[in-house]
């Protein structure tokens, strides 16, 4: 379908997104509490490698908030229901198209109001290897918090000297193993630095040599090529 919009003469530019919808059917409230924490530990390290532009990442993808998490952590939902009244801070039983709180890079506002839970993130493109990396990684993220018992919402730290491999462990994670998701994993990975290992300066702990003295002219080696 891409590459045929493409062929038709389809054009993008700065004022378009991709956004990506998941049915939320199969989530309860502690899966979607889940989903949000998976996400939030690993924001950093999403946010960089999906080159989101500053104005969509403070405007329209605003990433997963520390009180919301602490309001799961604390209160642990286990229904949507329990969850409606965190994400909105009362519970919410006529959600409206444009709420304020749909603007975040996970939309979980969107499972109330269109039954899908959406990921904002992604810029424009019409490149079809590049849409369907991002259908693998909100699907590979969808599953892991599906099929988890719990998650962790310890945020990682961004370390540009191993963020590369950091990402690369969170892909294989989700389950993007293999030959299938190489082409995933190619171009989720391409925006992150690369990795240079630290040079360190050893001390040369070995005894200076004698100060060199010429032989007579009669004693230095000659060698014949």
């Amino acid at each position: 379908m891409v590459r045929a919009i493409r062929k038709a003469g389809g054009k993008i530019n700065s004022q378009c997104g991709i956004h990506i919808h998941i049915d939320a059917e199969p989530f309860d409230g502690r899966k979607l509490g889940n989903l949000a924490k998976v996400v939030y530990k690993q924001e950093p390290l999403i946010l960089h490698a999906l080159g989101i532009n500053n104005d969509r990442l403070r405007r329209y993808t605003r990433p997963v908030s520390d009180e919301l998490i602490r309001n799961i952590e604390r209160q642990r939902p286990k229904t949507k229901a329990q969850l409606n009244r965190i994400w909105y801070g009362y519970h919410n039983n006529q959600p409206q198209h444009y709420d304020n709180t749909r603007y975040h890079g996970v939309n979980l506002h969107n499972v109330w109001y269109r039954g899908t839970v959406e990921f904002r993130w992604f810029e424009s493109t019409i490149h079809a290897g590049k849409i369907k990396a991002y259908l693998q990684f909100c699907l590979g993220i969808a599953a892991k918090a599906l099929n988890g018992r719990a998650a962790s919402s310890r945020k990682r730290d961004f370390d540009p000297q191993c963020a590369k491999y950091d990402f690369r462990v969170f892909l294989l994670h989700l389950g993007l193993i293999g030959n299938e998701f190489k082409t995933a994993r190619l171009h989720l990975m391409k925006n992150m630095p690369v990795m240079r290992p630290s040079r360190k300066v050893v001390p040369n702990r070995m005894k200076p040599k004698p100060p060199f003295k010429p032989q007579r002219p009669g004693l230095i080696p000659a060698f014949l090529f």
